[in-house]
């Protein structure tokens, strides 16, 4: 059961912010036990994928996640589901200027630092397509939504 669901972020049109704003929490803001990574490219396509733990953002490349993580499109029209296939660990990796999904010989997704761009290409880790219409695109719209889940603990 979903306690509380929240957008945390949101970057339309060409605002230009840096990925490292996403990180600056507010005080009285909960960390959310999963975030919601949901993007677009300027050709109508909505992709992403959601993340079974909150982002921390770490100086040197490692990745973070469960097999829990996913990526998603609508690339094709109907809203298309890549899991975790096993063949790998590299669920997500948060760094202050690059958020990247998935690995292998591609990032399933990847939103530059500048978040106006990113890339998208088949990763071992979910066994996906593209994402997006084409593997270099330009975003449309950014949204980070976060999720407490109620406690039996918790009133």
């Amino acid at each position: 059961m979903i306690k509380e669901e929240k957008i945390t972020h949101d970057i339309k049109g060409r605002v230009s912010q840096k990925l490292s704003r996403f990180f600056t929490a507010s005080p009285s803001s909960p960390t959310p036990d999963q975030e919601s990574e949901i993007t677009g490219d300027m050709q109508g396509a909505v992709f992403g994928g959601l993340l079974d733990c909150p982002l921390k953002p770490t100086a040197v490349w490692k990745y973070q996640g469960t097999n829990q993580t996913f990526v998603f499109t609508t690339v094709c029209g109907e809203p298309r589901l890549f899991k975790a296939t096993g063949a790998n660990r590299y669920f997500y990796m948060c760094l202050n200027n690059l958020l990247a999904l998935g690995g292998g010989a591609n990032f399933a997704l990847c939103l530059n630092e500048d978040l106006l761009s990113g890339t998208s290409g088949p990763s071992e880790t979910f066994g996906n397509s593209c994402l997006a219409h084409v593997q270099e695109f330009e975003l449309k719209n950014v949204e980070l939504w976060g999720f407490a889940h109620a406690s039996q603990y918790h009133s």
